[in-house]
C-alpha cells in the first residue's frame, strides 16, 4: 500500500501496461525473471550471484508441472529466452516490444556497452512495463536484482507461490 499510495503512473504507461496485460492475461502466469548478459560474465562484487539457466529450467518444470500455466518471461539475455523457448514453446509470453540482447561479449556494464535503446525514456519505461506485469503473475520465479525486488515490492507478497534464488553475492 505504500508504494501505491506514493506512485502515480502516467497516462502512457498505464495504456501500454493494460494493452500488454489484455495480450498476456500475466495475472494466470508464472512469473520469470533472469538476469544475464553483464551481470553473469562481470559478476560485480557485492550484486547478487545469478542462477545458472539449468537451474532455473528445473524449478520452472516444477511449478508448470504443478500449476499447469503459461510463462511471462522477463530476460535481457537471448541465450536464455531460446533455451526457454526451445524448451517450453508457446507456453513463453513476453511483451509486444520486448528485446534481447544477442552476442554480449564485451567487458563492461550494458549500460556502457552501447547495445541498449538510447532513448532513456523508452528503456525505462519499457522496463517498467514489464515489472509491473511481473508483478500481476500469479506465481514468480527470480533471481534477485532490483528490478525483481521490485516486482516483488509492487506485488504486495500476493504471489501465490514463489520461488527466489538466493544464492549470495559476487565476491
Amino acid at each position: 500500500d505504500l508504494i501505491w499510495d506514493n506512485i502515480d503512473l502516467s497516462s502512457e504507461v498505464k495504456k501500454i501496461l493494460e494493452y500488454e496485460n489484455n495480450n498476456l492475461k500475466v495475472e494466470n502466469c508464472i512469473g520469470v525473471y533472469l538476469r544475464g548478459t553483464d551481470y553473469v560474465k562481470l559478476k560485480p562484487p557485492g550484486e547478487y550471484v545469478q542462477p545458472d539457466i539449468t537451474d532455473v529450467i528445473e524449478k520452472i518444470d516444477e511449478f508448470v508441472k504443478k500449476y499447469d500455466k503459461d510463462i511471462f518471461l522477463v530476460t535481457e539475455d537471448n541465450t536464455y529466452y531460446q533455451k526457454l523457448i526451445d524448451r517450453y514453446g508457446k507456453r513463453i509470453k513476453i511483451v509486444s516490444f520486448d528485446e534481447f540482447i544477442k552476442d554480449y561479449n564485451v567487458n563492461t556494464f550494458l549500460s556502457k556497452s552501447g547495445m541498449l535503446d538510447v532513448d532513456k525514456k523508452k528503456r525505462g519505461m519499457d522496463y517498467l512495463i514489464k515489472i509491473l506485469l511481473l508483478s500481476r503473475c500469479r506465481y514468480l520465479i527470480s533471481s534477485i536484482t532490483m528490478g525483481s525486488l521490485a516486482a516483488y515490492c509492487f506485488n504486495g507478497g500476493k504471489y501465490e507461490d514463489k520461488y527466489i534464488f538466493d544464492l549470495g553475492y559476487y565476491k
